[in-house]
């Protein structure tokens, strides 16, 4: 089974229509609704994502969440490290500290109860 969420518009979509792609993704379901992977791409882009649950560094295949927000966080540090600083990059980096916060806690949720690395709800 595979979902496709709806497309979005980029960015730079809404300013230079005509040179923009839209960011799309395609995930992967099993016939249980248990996450199997997919991609999301757009300009300049391409995400895999992780095909199963993580048990070892074995396992890992494709990126995850909070590898992303990071990856996002570090870019918007850089540029208010820079000429760039402003009160809506200190406020998205905020935000983007808070999504990966609550990603953690949601691990450790599923730590605590015993069903971390598995496709218990």
């Amino acid at each position: 089974m595979t979902s496709v969420n709806p497309q979005s518009k980029s960015n730079y979509e809404e300013n230079f229509p005509e040179d923009c792609e839209l960011v799309q993704s395609w995930f992967k379901s099993d016939d249980d609704g248990n996450p199997m992977g997919g991609f999301t791409e757009g300009p300049g882009f391409h995400i895999d994502w992780q095909n199963g649950v993580v048990t070892s560094a074995e396992a890992i295949n494709g990126a995850n969440v909070v590898d992303i927000l990071e990856a996002v966080r570090q870019r918007m540090e850089f540029f208010n490290e820079g000429k760039f600083r402003c009160r809506q990059n200190s406020l998205a980096i905020t935000h983007i500290e808070e999504a990966m916060h609550w990603c953690q806690a949601r691990i450790t949720d599923r730590k605590n109860r015993g069903v971390l690395s598995t496709m218990k709800p």
